[in-house]
């Protein structure tokens, strides 16, 4: 009796505590089964407009025609009065030949001028000035060279060499030719020192009456 008793106890106590395993497994079995549903687990679908390039007319190049042809001006075109031929500036010194120049200026305008470029440059200086005559008396240098004597050359076994020296010259500036056509001479250029002065006389002339 006792026996049948417990027996009937248990079962009583055990099936409560079956069903609720029941409703327990249910339970989380469903949780466990919810990501299959959730928005994420879910693959992903890629747009149909991706699937190929796009081809719409933003994107289209569209074709180049050919350049335009440039044609070259031709001399013809271009009126004669445009065309002016190249000409060389004025010149107002020239060389002469022979030790002078030739200035573009009045006779007593070009023998002022004279003076004033040998005043100015320094290359002579001025003794006495004849404006009747248009001549300038001057006194400047010129170099020429020496060479070393026999003797010399033998004591130093031919190792002398010629040497330039500067030499006093006395030299006259003339001033001729007519209105408009001056001309300016160098006289009284003697021996090498004296060519030399005259050379350099007539260089700063022409550079400073030009």
């Amino acid at each position: 009796m006792k026996r049948t008793l417990a027996i009937a106890v248990s079962a009583i106590v055990l099936l409560p505590l079956l069903g609720g395993c029941q409703t327990l497994r249910a339970k989380l079995g469903n949780k466990h089964d919810a990501y299959k549903t959730s928005e994420q687990a879910r693959p992903l679908e890629v747009p149909p407009d991706l699937d190929s390039p796009n081809r719409s007319g933003a994107l289209v190049i569209p074709d180049v025609g050919p350049a335009a042809s440039t044609s070259a001006v031709s001399d013809s075109a271009v009126p004669d009065a445009l065309i002016v031929p190249a000409s060389a500036p004025p010149v107002d010194a020239q060389n002469l030949a022979g030790d002078g120049i030739q200035v573009a200026d009045s006779l007593a305008s070009t023998w002022r001028r004279v003076g004033l470029a040998i005043e100015r440059s320094g290359v002579a200086t001025i003794q006495s000035r004849d404006e009747a005559a248009r001549t300038y008396e001057i006194n400047t240098v010129g170099k020429k060279t020496r060479s070393p004597g026999f003797f010399k050359k033998v004591f130093t076994l031919g190792m002398a060499r010629d040497k330039s020296i500067k030499s006093a010259v006395a030299l006259r500036v003339r001033v001729g030719g007519s209105d408009g056509a001056s001309t300016v001479a160098v006289e009284g250029a003697a021996g090498e020192a004296g060519a030399d002065a005259a050379a350099q006389v007539l260089d700063v002339l022409r550079q400073r009456m030009n």
